[in-house]
């Protein structure tokens, strides 16, 4: 008799030490989750606050890169208060479709500015004038700009058209040995009169896995008898490590 009570107090005993480990494991998954989230956050400030950068590759292409603005969900995006307005207009995107990005995806501004200069040359024997009145025209014409302007009396006629060819790649790169990936955006634009002068991404953090779940299990325990013993049963599973 007493040594069942000593083999039931002590399967008690096992079973609370068990209970005890799970809580503190339990715990420091929490804790590393508010580890992760501060960092996220701290990593969106920095983004919020980064420029954009324009380099010119090998073969006179204009590139422009600025950091991708992730690490909050949508909800908490849209509540961001901002004084830039590339920022104010990317929320407004999200806030736009943000039933189609909400279970993942990335909305992306940008804005160009397109400069063209051009000068008249008069070549010899051109003739500008014709019965004392002003009759002149020139174009340009390639793969990313048609413009022809013509002088007739006291009028100007111009007309422009511009083709721009962007590529966009969303990646990341890593900033030191251990440190964290950083997400980036950026823009190869083709057209040689273009510029990319506002240039700004959100992504969408993808689903928290849950750590909690009810379904089938299959598992090594002790019996009472203090002896391992598989067990397949069905209940609540904690998903300590995922894979």
């Amino acid at each position: 008799m007493i040594m069942e009570k000593e083999k039931k107090n002590s399967w008690i005993k096992n079973l609370c030490i068990v209970g005890l480990g799970i809580i503190i494991i339990l715990l420091l998954f929490k804790q590393c989750d508010s580890n992760k989230e501060l960092k996220d956050f701290q990593n969106l400030q920095v983004a919020l606050n980064d420029t954009i950068t324009h380099w010119k590759d090998k073969d006179g292409l204009n590139h422009s890169r600025i950091s991708v603005l992730t690490g909050v969900g949508i909800k908490d995006f849209l509540k961001i208060e901002s004084q830039q307005k590339d920022i104010k207009e990317l929320q407004q995107l999200v806030s736009t479709y943000k039933r189609e990005l909400k279970r993942g995806g990335s909305a992306t501004i940008i804005n160009t500015v397109t400069k063209y200069d051009t000068i008249i040359k008069i070549k010899p024997g051109d003739t500008i004038f014709k019965s004392g009145v002003c009759d002149f025209s020139d174009s340009t014409i390639n793969d990313y700009i048609s413009a022809h302007f013509k002088l007739v009396k006291d009028s100007l006629v111009f007309n422009l058209s511009i083709r721009d060819a962007y590529s966009i790649i969303i990646g990341s790169d890593k900033d030191g040995l251990f440190k964290k990936r950083k997400p980036f955006v950026e823009v190869t634009n083709k057209n040689p009169y273009s510029e990319v002068k506002t240039l700004r991404t959100y992504d969408v953090p993808g689903s928290k896995p849950k750590r909690f779940g009810i379904g089938p299990s299959v598992g090594v325990g002790i019996n009472q008898l203090l002896q391992p013993s598989v067990y397949v049963g069905f209940g609540l599973n904690i998903n300590l490590i995922r894979f």
